[in-house]
């Protein structure tokens, strides 16, 4: 008599093989059933549409709704940016179609379905740094018509008090970038090019010190002289009738100093505080006989011309 004991493991075995089958076979089967369609929602605009399908790859699924798609348009999915031929891998979400708008960029039209004015920016090449002056601000939403300006920021060399010193600055003027280098002009203070003119191309820019002064001085005025015929007093004589004195003028003279070195004087006033006072001679006119040398009885005058 066969003993069923020695066909166990064959048994086993067998069982095994079986259930392996019935696993992979399994498998299979479910591989091979349709993705089950699931209800999405997608929003074109001010359009919202409910879709039942089982379609994944955004471009078949806005096909399959009817809607049409220009090749500057973009997919969000859940609100994030996602490929029009790429695998979306969750069975619930939401698609908004964003359209191409119409928009200037300094003054540029351009189109574009970028979300944000940073996104347009980063899209047209331009690399952005703190320094640079976007208007709108870089998160605002792009909608139709809007218009950006975008100012990259240069590099400055500032001359001032001796010392250089280089900024990265998008201002509008001069003075603009001096206030953002901490650099104020005071009083007289000037700067080449002038503060309310352009940034320079060359990014050169001068901070010139100005300074002025007041000097006063004391400077004596000469007296003038008088003469006057006097038969009182011999020819060829002069006698002084009234001494002159001279007067004195207060000199208000602007000195302008360009950091630290004079440049010009200029006399703003002139006052006199004593006048001066005219000295009269007398030039004498009087003939008087003088004897000649010697034993001969003869007396001279002088004569002039």
């Amino acid at each position: 008599m066969i003993s069923i004991t020695k066909f166990y493991p064959i048994i086993i075995n067998f069982m095994k093989q079986i259930r392996k089958f019935a696993l992979v076979l399994i498998l299979l089967l479910i591989a091979c059933q349709p993705s089950l369609a699931n209800q999405i929602t997608i929003i074109d605009g001010e359009t919202i549409i409910s879709l039942q399908t089982s379609q994944r790859v955004p471009l078949l699924i806005l096909s399959e709704a009817g809607i049409s798609i220009q090749p500057t348009d973009r997919v969000l999915v859940n609100g994030i940016p996602f490929k029009l031929d790429e695998t979306i891998a969750s069975d619930s979400f939401q698609m908004q179609l964003r359209r191409t708008m119409n928009v200037t960029l300094n003054g540029q039209p351009i189109q574009t379905s970028a979300l944000t004015v940073g996104d347009v920016l980063y899209e047209a090449g331009y690399a952005l740094t703190e320094y640079d002056t976007v208007t709108p601000p870089l998160s605002t939403v792009i909608t139709d018509s809007t218009s950006i300006t975008f100012s990259p920021a240069q590099t400055l060399t500032i001359n001032t008090n001796g010392q250089t010193i280089q900024i990265q600055s998008s201002a509008n003027t001069v003075g603009e970038a001096l206030s953002q280098a901490g650099i104020m002009l005071q009083g007289l203070d000037a700067s080449i090019p002038e503060e309310n003119e352009a940034l320079p191309a060359d990014g050169q820019i001068k901070v010139i010190r100005v300074k002025e002064s007041i000097d006063v001085t004391l400077e004596s005025i000469p007296f003038s002289i008088e003469e006057i015929s006097s038969p009182d007093v011999p020819f060829g004589q002069d006698e002084i009738l009234e001494a002159g004195i001279n007067g004195v003028a207060m000199i208000r003279t602007r000195i302008r100093y360009e950091d630290g070195v004079e440049v010009s004087r200029e006399v703003e006033d002139e006052t006199v505080l004593q006048t001066p006072k005219t000295q009269i001679v007398a030039s004498g006119t009087k003939i008087v006989l003088s004897p000649v040398d010697g034993d001969a009885p003869y007396q001279y005058w002088y004569a002039t011309e």
